[in-house]
């Protein structure tokens, strides 16, 4: 994502999937990426935006095209 022009940051802390989920709600990240073992084998991720609306399967390519698209436009998410 770096490469692609979009900040990020991994959080490999040991913490349990909801923890690092709530972390990133409070401090106010937009959108998260989550990717499990069978997302990466399909070359795809599951999309978490702030406000709860979670989007499953999307390929990497068409997550990075939409944080970019929605950072350029300056949408709240």
């Amino acid at each position: 994502m770096r490469k692609r022009g979009v900040r990020a940051e991994i959080d490999s802390s040991d913490d349990r999937m909801q923890k690092k989920v709530r972390n990133a709600q409070m401090q106010k990240i937009p959108f998260m990426i989550i990717a499990g073992e069978e997302d990466m084998n399909a070359g795809a991720v599951s999309f978490r935006y702030r406000n709860g609306d979670q989007k499953n399967g999307i390929a990497i390519a068409d997550a990075i095209a939409e944080i970019k698209q929605t950072v350029a436009e300056r949408k709240q998410v």
